[in-house]
C-alpha cells in the first residue's frame, strides 16, 4: 500500500522506492496500535479499543462483521488503488476422483451457492456483480515480488518497530 500511495509498482520496486516505501511504513508505525490476523480479531479490536481507522486487508468480508457488531463503516477503494487476489479451484494432474472435484467446483458455481458465500460472509463470487467496485476502481491483482526474502525480513523489523539494521535493499 505504501508503494500505491508514492504512485509506485507495488511488486517491482527499485532501490529508491523500496527505500522511500520502508520509510513511509516506519513512519506509520508510530500510529499504530496493533496488527490482526483475521476479520474476527478486528472485530474483537474494534469492540475493546477506541479505534478511529482500520485498515480492512480482509475487505467486504471484514466490513460486514464489524457492521454486525454497530460499527458505522464503508468499503471504500482508495484514490491510489487497492490489492486484491482472487481464490480458485485448481485439478492437479494427480487427482484421485476428478469428476468428483468438477462436480465440487460447479457446485460452487451455482447461482444459489455463490449468493450464500456473498450473504454469509460478506464475499464477492465470481457468478453475481458485488456492485462494491466500478470500471474506475484501481485494482492490483497480486502479482510475483521482486525479492520475497527480503520483504518479509524487513516488515518484521517494522511491525516491531525495530528499525536497527535496515539496509539498502536491492
Amino acid at each position: 500500500m505504501a508503494a500505491l500511495t508514492m504512485g509506485a509498482d507495488p511488486f517491482n520496486l527499485d532501490e529508491k522506492e523500496f527505500l522511500n516505501a520502508v520509510e513511509m511504513l516506519i513512519a506509520l508505525r508510530r500510529n499504530v496500535l496493533t496488527f490482526y490476523t483475521s476479520p474476527e480479531e478486528s472485530v474483537r479490536l474494534y469492540q475493546e479499543n477506541d479505534i478511529a481507522l482500520i485498515y480492512g486487508n480482509y475487505g467486504s468480508q471484514q466490513v460486514k462483521q464489524l457492521q454486525a457488531v454497530g460499527a458505522d463503516v464503508a468499503y471504500v477503494i482508495p484514490d491510489e488503488g487497492a490489492l486484491a487476489w482472487l481464490d480458485c479451484w485448481v485439478l492437479t494432474n494427480r487427482v484421485k476422483n476428478k469428476q468428483l472435484a468438477e462436480q465440487w467446483i460447479n457446485y460452487t458455481l451455482e447461482k444459489k451457492v455463490s449468493d450464500t458465500l456473498t450473504q454469509r460472509q460478506g464475499l464477492s463470487n465470481t457468478v453475481t456483480a458485488s456492485g462494491k467496485t466500478d470500471d474506475t476502481d484501481k485494482i492490483f491483482w497480486l502479482e510475483p515480488l521482486e525479492n520475497y526474502t527480503l520483504r518479509k525480513e524487513l516488515w518484521y523489523k517494522i511491525r516491531s518497530g525495530d528499525t536497527s539494521g535496515i539496509f539498502s535493499p536491492l
